[in-house]
């Protein structure tokens, strides 16, 4: 494959903006499929899942591939509820580029601010689909104003609407100076007209600000612009190109999916624009003992090197794992190395997704984004060459759980499979978790939120046929510092019959910037006894300092540690930096921390009044209320202990009409009255 003509791009998007209608119409119009897949009647193509069908929403993030006028497109449809955000988090860290899907209605939504910001952490370049151009209350030009000042972005209108709501019909290329018009019925072929008399001069401002616009960022346009030359459509392409791959501008189209208007210009758009494997040749690779960084390019480094970012279970081939190819190639029948554990394991099928189905190759090169069986141990971030490396790819960060609820099966005899059950989900998705409490004999899962725990237990019952009961959820605690405080220990410990000098001196310190950090001055000390340390250290203050929960915030610096370097125990080390931290942690004192989510809620505007009290009754706090044509948009922030059970109680208060999403914002501590 020519991966110049190779675009891996995501679908990223607040719920409900019609990120996976856009696809199905993808898949119909190069060519998949044979039919369109809807949402509403659950036989969409990439909501492969019987829970996405049944609730009409992305849970995990389906892969597959587009040809597309002689390119190649790795797509992957990623979830828009805060729930899973995981799962774009993963897909962003694999992807050269992505396709933003606004609601015209909507416009830039809780979630779209969420995703737009992991973008930017990853440096993606994109462009956005103004969607839903038929909605009631659609506004293409407030959208562009609320990219800029809520997205701090710059956008590029290429297409303006003609029409809006019921009378949206058309779309005008700001290029080509035409009017796109889409039959009615398939094929849905696009019939391209002269711009019409009464849309001429709103099309000729529209490109004028288009070009001055660009020519921000393009020094030859400006000149050209300036000086009244002619502007071949050649130039201006290369233009918008370079500035999109810049990050400088974000190119923006409109349509209406479900009515099957503007999705293949989006697909021009995606091969025009985004980049390929070569526009981004530089990757990073860690070494894992320093954390220092370096950087290689994908084709001047013939080194395997892959990175695992999703693992998938499958009845069928078990463990499936997704990969990006950052150099060299994988190939059927390789035996590989996997950083996290230097195992060594054979590939035994390398394959292409489409959505639930596969497509068998012979090897995954440079550039490519596919799957692999064989990896029976992989993680997710693993990285995967043909001899151990000395530098590894960068990994993942992924929040972590701040819901909790107990879990059980029906009989007892289930209880080891549960367990197993567990693992394998826990493999799968990076911010689930379960563990067995040893004092109530439960098991109890950690998640997300509400939603993410109905799933997993869905998942359970459907998947692998165990019947379970989902207890009441609460919320995950975290521990931390009341004030700095620092301690001491000298004394000669005796193991074995054999005497152990040792003296240390460590601090801590409250710090909101980090969750727990080890600094240290003992590069005097053998390697292991600096490895034990920070380990002893890291796990003591993780496990929690009194109250059991995990601890963060907090500061550990070791002033002080000698010993017999001759003669020294790790044993003995670790014992006494427990009692000393034990010490420090008595006189820093402790303090619960608990979750605070933000929210954002959506009303008709009858109800704006009922739903803010709902909000201030539960004890939130509402930050702003933003109007727009037929509903107001409340920001807010509250504990999410309170927020159990809102969105069913706020469809009922609004009848079905209000929508809620919430997203962790941060640790607060936690009132004593509570």
């Amino acid at each position: 494959m020519d991966s110049t003509r190779l675009r891996n791009i995501g679908i990223i998007a607040h719920i409900d903006a019609g990120k996976t209608t856009t696809t199905e119409r993808m898949l119909f119009f190069s060519g998949i499929n044979h039919t369109i897949g809807e949402v509403d009647t659950g036989t969409t193509t990439m909501d492969w899942m019987a829970q996405e069908q049944d609730r009409g929403i992305t849970i995990t993030s389906a892969a597959t591939t587009i040809p597309w006028n002689s390119y190649t497109i790795n797509l992957i449809d990623t979830p828009g509820h805060i729930d899973f955000t995981a799962e774009v988090e993963r897909s962003l860290r694999v992807l050269d580029g992505a396709v933003t899907i606004l609601c015209a209605v909507g416009g830039v939504e809780a979630q779209t601010e969420t995703v737009w910001r992991q973008s930017n952490a990853y440096a993606i370049p994109r462009i956005v689909y103004v969607n839903k151009m038929d909605r009631i209350g659609a506004d293409f030009d407030n959208v562009c104003t609320m990219m800029r000042e809520k997205l701090n972005c710059n956008p590029l209108p290429l297409q303006i609407p003609i029409g809006s709501e019921d009378s949206f019909e058309a779309v005008i290329d700001l290029l080509d100076d035409v009017e796109l018009h889409w039959k009615s019925s398939e094929p849905y072929e696009i019939e391209r007209k002269p711009i019409r008399s009464e849309h001429i001069e709103r099309a000729k401002n529209a490109r004028i600000e288009l070009l001055e616009n660009l020519s921000e960022y393009n020094d030859e346009l400006a000149i050209l612009y300036l000086e009244g030359h002619e502007i071949s459509n050649e130039f201006l392409i290369d233009a918008i190109r370079k500035a999109t791959l810049d990050l400088q501008i974000i190119p923006v189209f409109v349509g209406a999916s479900l009515r099957n208007i503007g999705v293949q210009p989006i697909l021009d758009a995606v091969c025009r624009y985004l980049p390929s494997p070569h526009d981004k040749p530089e990757f990073s690779i860690v070494d894992p003992n320093t954390q220092k960084e370096k950087t290689l390019n994908a084709f001047e480094n013939k080194e395997l090197l892959a990175l695992v970012f999703k693992i998938q279970y499958d009845r069928e081939a078990g463990r499936i794992c997704f990969v990006r190819i950052y150099s060299g190639t994988l190939s059927t029948g390789n035996q590989v190395c996997l950083a996290s554990n230097k195992k060594k394991e054979r590939v035994t099928r390398v394959f292409r997704i489409h959505a639930n189905r596969q497509e068998q190759l012979r090897a995954l090169s440079v550039g490519d984004i596919g799957a692999v069986v064989g990896c029976k141990s992989a993680m997710t971030g693993d990285t995967i060459s043909l001899k151990p490396p000395s530098h590894v790819l960068e990994s993942m960060q992924f929040p972590d759980p701040v819901i909790t609820s107990s879990i059980e099966t029906k009989t007892y005899s289930q209880r080891k499979d549960l367990e197993s059950v567990l693992a394998v989900l826990a493999s799968e998705d990076p911010t689930f978790s379960w563990k067995n409490d040893l004092q109530s004999g439960q098991l109890i899962i950690l998640g997300m939120g509400e939603l993410h725990l109905e799933v997993i237990c869905k998942r359970i019952q459907d998947d692998f046929n165990i019947s379970v009961r989902l207890g009441h959820p609460h919320v995950q605690l975290r521990e931390t510092i009341l004030h700095d405080a620092e301690g001491e220990f000298d004394e000669t410990i005796t193991l074995s019959g054999k005497e152990y000098p040792i003296a240390l001196s460590i601090a801590l310190k409250k710090n909101n910037a980090v969750g727990v950090q080890v600094n240290h001055s003992l590069e005097h000390l053998p390697e292991e006894v600096i490895t034990a340390s920070i380990e002893t250290i890291s796990g003591y203050l993780e496990s929690g300092i009194s109250f059991g929960y995990p601890g963060i915030q907090i500061e550990a610096i070791i002033k002080k540690m000698e010993i017999d370097k001759e003669q020294y125990s790790l044993a003995v080390i670790q014992s006494a930096l427990v009692q000393c931290l034990e010490q420090v942690c008595k006189q820093a004192g402790e303090q619960l921390l608990e979750p605070i989510v933000n929210v954002n809620i959506v009303t008709p505007k009858e109800y704006l009044g009922e739903v803010t009290q709902s909000i201030i009754r539960r004890g939130g706090t509402i930050h702003s209320i933003e109007s727009q044509a037929f509903s107001e948009q409340i920001n807010a922030e509250a504990p999410l202990r309170i927020m159990f059970g809102y969105t069913t109680a706020l469809r009922s208060a609004t009848q079905g009409r209000g929508t809620a999403s919430m997203h962790f914002s941060h640790f607060a501590p936690k009132p004593d009255t509570d």
